[in-house]
């Protein structure tokens, strides 16, 4: 009511309007794919966090070593930096 009062349309041509855009959203999403591709990146980034979790714990368990303490933190701060993206 108050979009179609601010826009000087009816209630009924906000929910048109609005249907509209939600229409031409779930078609572009089909072909293109961006939010079953962003899902996968996420999933992707959250195994690769865990990866990397467990190898500074078995690093730490077991023979330290520093190169693999440091690579695992460039890796996750790359991570953390593509996250952002």
């Amino acid at each position: 009511a108050e979009i179609a009062e601010n826009e000087g349309i009816t209630r009924q041509g906000v929910r048109d309007s609005l249907k509209r855009a939600e229409g031409l959203l779930l078609e572009m999403e089909q072909k293109l794919g961006l939010a079953a591709r962003f899902r996968r990146m996420e999933a992707g980034i959250n195994e690769i966090r865990e990866c990397i979790r467990v190898i500074a714990d078995i690093n730490e368990r077991h023979s330290y070593s520093r190169e693999i303490f440091n690579r695992a933190g460039r890796i996750l701060a790359a991570l953390e930096q593509l996250a952002e993206i």
